[in-house]
């Protein structure tokens, strides 16, 4: 009976042994799926960060080139303002008749006839007197 007794509690022992292995193994899964757990969420918070990282970069970028284009725009418009503004002031009446005659007496090409004079001055008076100054071959 003595001997029946201790295979009983012999296996017994083996039993909470096993129950106790089993229910380790038990805990070190969910510890091990916890664990799992919190480097997926670290992993996936490092993630959204980098992202708004690269999301405030952008749009810093964004700005940066908005306000470069915009100088250049200002600045091209402020070229053209002030170019359109001197321009005026330049070109008079008498001025641009200046800068024709200076453009027909820079012409090396010379044309005899007496209705060729109107076509470059338009004006009568100017291609008669020319007109009596050609020699007539």
């Amino acid at each position: 009976m003595e001997q029946e007794k201790t295979k009983l509690l012999i296996a017994v022992q083996r039993q909470k042994v096993i129950e106790k292995e089993a229910e380790t193994e038990r805990k070190r899964a969910i510890i091990e799926a916890e664990k799992q757990q919190q480097v997926a969420k670290i992993t996936w918070m490092q993630n959204i960060e980098q992202k708004e990282a690269q999301k405030k970069i952008s749009e810093i970028e964004d700005q940066s080139h908005l306000a470069k284009e915009k100088a250049k725009t200002d600045a091209e418009f402020y070229k053209a303002s002030k170019e359109a503004q001197s321009n005026q002031l330049r070109f008079t009446p008498e001025y641009l008749e200046y800068m024709r005659v200076q453009a027909i007496a820079s012409n090396t090409k010379i044309f005899f006839g007496d209705s060729i004079p109107t076509m470059f001055t338009g004006n009568t008076d100017i291609s008669a007197t020319v007109a009596k100054k050609s020699p007539t071959k």
